[in-house]
């Protein structure tokens, strides 16, 4: 083999497996993926979760102890994730199961950064803008996700190119996070990092406008909520409820009692156990 083409061979390799997924599932489903795992899983997750540590010691002088229960409030949509796929599979959003949803997420998230880049906030109102840009996070993550698993069963010989390329761009946004916000949070201003993440926060309401996600429209007669589907599934869907309202309580306790951590420490023992317990019976 000669030298240059082995050493090109990893550049070769990645361009025919971009390729090969653009003819197995089109570059604008391929895009889609992109700028949902590069730009937000990959990005904007990571950099949710290491600038908060500067922002809230150096930024905000606040206590360790309240960082981490800040912290804890910015990933509670997290849990919520099963009330989220069950929402949008029974009740669609303007003739959308996941487009409009990924939509508003993306608003959501893109005025939580403007805030955070623009107002001086008090900690617990910075914690609860995190808090909305983990529900862009969460929703863009899960919906997402179901789509090309959908995909995948559709086209079962395309094999794993799918969680390869999500994969690849996760790690690829979650690097390129790790590396801009050490030193920006440093050189410059921590307000810099949450500018640079509008525009990522943004990104995906544009191919998810143009239809790029595969998510069919219904038709009128079509867009009532499946009334059927969530009597079929009453148990699971009245689990997903009950983690959902936990994890939100759980995040109040935090913010009102994070000079008492025994009563939100008590409380995540007690619904950690009865959620487990109530899992098991949901089983089929």
């Amino acid at each position: 083999t000669h030298p240059v083409k082995l050493l090109l061979r990893p550049l070769t390799a990645g361009v025919d497996f971009v390729r090969r997924l653009n003819r197995t599932f089109g570059w604008r489903f391929t895009l889609m993926l992109f700028c949902a795992f590069f730009g937000i899983k990959g990005l904007l997750y990571t950099v949710g979760g290491v600038v908060q540590l500067p922002y809230y010691k150096e930024y905000l002088g606040v206590s360790g102890a309240d960082y981490q229960m800040y912290g804890s409030i910015a990933v509670t949509p997290f849990a919520m994730k099963g009330i989220i796929g069950t929402v949008s599979d029974a009740m669609p959003l303007f003739g959308y199961h996941k487009a409009s949803y990924i939509i508003a997420s993306a608003v959501v998230g893109t005025v939580a950064f403007l805030a955070l880049a623009v107002f001086e906030a008090s900690a617990a109102v910075s914690a609860c803008l995190f808090f909305l840009v983990s529900v862009e996070v969460a929703v863009v993550d899960l919906l997402c996700e179901g789509k090309y698993a959908e995909m995948m069963r559709e086209r079962p010989e395309s094999g794993a190119d799918l969680v390869t390329w999500v994969w690849a761009t996760y790690h690829g946004g979650s690097l390129l996070a790790s590396c801009i916000t050490g030193p920006i949070a440093d050189n410059l201003s921590i307000k810099v990092v949450f500018w640079i993440c509008i525009p990522f926060a943004a990104a995906i309401i544009i191919p998810t406008s143009l239809g790029f996600m595969g998510d069919a429209r219904l038709q009128k007669h079509n867009r009532a909520i499946k009334w059927d589907k969530i009597r079929r599934h009453g148990s699971v869907l009245g689990l997903a409820v009950l983690m959902a309202l936990c994890a939100l309580v759980q995040a109040l306790l935090n913010l009102g009692f994070r000079h008492q951590p025994t009563v939100p420490l008590v409380f995540a023992l007690a619904v950690s156990a009865a959620l487990c317990f109530l899992a098991f019976r949901c089983l089929p």
